[in-house]
């Protein structure tokens, strides 16, 4: 479900490796089946076993590895971060804040002009 590390040998287990794993259930929350997957690492032949987190709606880690935590903003992942509803709301009852937007906007599109004029440049000279 997410990269992990060995705790055996500090090796990198990629998300999406497949394993042979001996599944097991190992309790409940409420009527949901908690489950529980023992496997071999393929690095030093460490024993993992991961199990799942109904509750949180995920898997936890119990021995033989270490969870990879990754964490990034918007603005590393180059996207743009999403108001709360209630700077939407805000912004729809302030007519200045609408202005403002608006100016944003404007300038933004100003400053992207060129670079969107070079690629549609370059996709006419590829016959697009």
């Amino acid at each position: 479900p997410y990269h992990i590390w060995c705790s055996g040998c500090g090796f990198k287990i990629s998300k999406g490796a497949r394993f042979n794993a001996e599944k097991k259930a190992v309790g409940n929350y409420h009527s949901t089946k908690i489950w529980s997957f023992k496997m071999v690492t393929p690095c030093c032949a460490n024993n993992l076993e991961i199990h799942t987190d109904p509750k949180a709606c995920e898997y936890v880690v119990v021995a033989g590895g270490v969870k990879k935590v990754e964490e990034y903003t918007a603005e590393d992942a180059q996207t743009t971060q999403l108001q709360d509803q209630e700077e939407v709301e805000a912004g729809r009852s302030d007519p200045f804040s609408r202005l403002e937007v608006g100016g944003e906007d404007v300038r933004k599109a100003q400053a992207q002009r060129p670079e969107l004029e070079t690629m549609r440049a370059q996709a006419q000279q590829r016959g697009r």
